[in-house]
């Protein structure tokens, strides 16, 4: 009897914590901060670049930091109609060790501007893939490959009499391609809130917010508090666009 009962203890406290594993959520503060380049080349073309540091852990361990470039193109057939190619190069924290990890993002975006209300409307749909640096295992040479599909939704609002600020939200969900997660369908969702400034000198300021669920065994949310400060040359051979291009920071 005595053993029957250390035994049915012993299940209750391994399915206790296995449960508590996967019901529970871990949760994290991080802090984006990030400087960006942004160039119309001509009323086709346009050029970024982008660098980022992110803290983790209550904002007090470098979780990444990368470089990205980028390349926009308008082709012009359909208004509001925009692609994009960026290339992104990260040291991520893994442990304990940092390692670089490369990123291609295929991106296809479309923006819709109600001129009465103010209101943007802009759907972008990426796909991207992520890998390391090549590595030997086996006799066998290879990268290590992440494919993800992400859909984001974001709404904008600019005042007409007063355009300097202008505060959006966005809702983006994360799906895993290639390998599966075997957690959720979903791999990630975002959501965001923000505030961008237009501010002198071609400068333009975004002040966001992000909320960020992350599906594993045990999930992960993140509170996300960002800044990000971009600089715009003004090619004067361009007249203004008259919708807002949906090619912006990451996020």
């Amino acid at each position: 009897m005595r053993r029957q009962l250390l035994l049915l203890l012993t299940g209750i406290a391994f399915a206790t914590q296995v449960s508590g594993q996967t019901l529970g959520v871990t949760k994290d503060a991080l802090l984006w901060t990030g400087v960006g380049l942004d160039l119309d080349i001509n009323k086709q073309f346009s050029v970024g670049y982008e660098s980022c540091l992110r803290m983790n852990q209550n904002m007090t361990n470098l979780q990444n930091f990368y470089n990205e470039f980028s390349l926009g193109y308008d082709p012009g057939i359909v208004k509001g109609l925009d692609f994009a190619v960026k290339y992104r190069l990260s040291r991520k924290d893994r442990g304990p060790y940092y390692a670089f990890e490369n990123r291609f993002n295929l991106d296809a975006s479309y923006a819709y501007k109600l001129e009465d209300i103010g209101l943007t409307f802009s759907v972008r749909a990426r796909y991207q893939v992520a890998f390391n640096r090549l590595g030997t295992i086996n006799n066998d040479i290879f990268p290590k490959t992440q494919h993800s599909a992400r859909f984001r939704l974001k709404v904008a609002y600019r005042n007409p009499e007063f355009k300097r600020i202008q505060p959006f939200v966005s809702a983006e969900p994360f799906v895993a391609l290639k390998p599966k997660n075997q957690f959720s369908s979903l791999n990630a969702y975002r959501l965001t809130g923000g505030i961008k400034f237009d501010l002198p000198k071609r400068l333009e300021l975004e002040v966001y917010y992000i909320l960020e669920k992350n599906f594993r065994s045990v999930p992960l949310k993140n509170y996300i508090y960002g800044l990000q400060l971009t600089y715009v040359f003004k090619n004067p051979l361009i007249k203004e666009k008259s919708v807002e291009s949906d090619v912006d920071s990451e996020k």
